[in-house]
């Protein structure tokens, strides 16, 4: 028997013990365009976070197929010391590697440097 599958529910916690920020977590349908993801700013310790999406294309489902196959999940988020992190499916995360900004007292520094030289 075929079933349908409108609408998925995306969940994502912070099983971390500390809060992290700027979270963004969502789903892609793997082989279409449809996708659905959202914006935190924060989530407590523990915390956890749902989504809703209706999908654009109902999907039929063979009911012996676990549902989350059909999807791609991830999860971006930055953690209590600063470091960013992906998330996708239920693999570990993995960091982030960024050129890490100036401080801004390195930039006042060099920029009265060059405007001294003549």
């Amino acid at each position: 028997m075929n079933n349908l599958i409108r609408e998925i529910v995306v969940t994502t916690k912070n099983h971390s013990t500390a809060p992290v920020f700027e979270i963004e977590f969502g789903a892609t349908r793997a082989g279409e365009e449809d996708a659905c993801g959202v914006l935190r700013d924060e989530l407590a310790a523990g915390e956890e976070a749902t989504l809703r999406w209706k999908l654009a294309n109902v999907l039929p489902h063979d009911g012996e197929t676990y549902p989350a196959a059909y999807f791609d999940t991830y999860a971006t988020f930055t953690d209590a010391t600063g470091l960013r992190w992906n998330r996708h499916g239920r693999e570990q995360p993995q960091r982030l590697i960024t050129d890490p900004p100036i401080p801004w007292w390195r930039k006042s520094r060099t920029m009265r440097k060059f405007s001294h030289k003549r």
